[in-house]
């Protein structure tokens, strides 16, 4: 099967320089979101300027990343909760845009804050989509969505 995609190149172009001029903010309300990731790398790989790419994952790094995932935003708690919500699965997500852009020696970063999560599912190791930690201790307080199968 073979697909066709027509784009327009001045709307390519415009959206292009709007998003460049809007990173490494997620927005104007928002410095940085775990959108960012699947903008910066893996799947979407948007950003082609290796410097702005550095800023992203500086600022995602140093604002999103917990114990066991990243944070979706500053701040990501259920209301009413005092939790601090992780998200494993984006690390993965990290991980094969590191396997893309040749930055193997990353890997066992990634590799080693999601290798206490990895459980048995139906026979294959799986990390939980969604954990919530105490933001005092940093304990695991709930693991919750659905599992996600992972390759070792």
């Amino acid at each position: 099967y073979e697909s066709v995609l027509f784009v327009d190149p001045d709307a390519l172009y415009r959206n292009m320089d709007i998003l460049q001029n809007m990173l490494p903010r997620e927005s104007k309300s928002k410095d940085v979101d775990a959108a960012l990731i699947t903008t910066k790398g893996f799947p979407a790989f948007v950003v082609g300027d290796p410097k702005l790419c550095g800023a992203i994952e500086g600022n995602l790094n140093a604002e999103l990343l917990g114990s066991h995932g990243y944070k979706r935003f500053i701040g990501d708690k259920e209301e009413g909760s005092p939790d601090e919500n992780q998200y494993p699965y984006l690390l993965l997500l990290q991980m094969i845009t590191c396997i893309f852009e040749g930055k193997l020696d990353q890997l066992p970063k990634y590799r080693a804050l999601i290798k206490p999560l990895l459980y048995d599912h139906e026979g294959l190791p799986a990390i939980p989509q969604h954990c919530s930690f105490d933001s005092d201790s940093g304990d695991l307080v709930a693991v919750k969505g659905r599992p996600i199968v992972v390759s070792q």
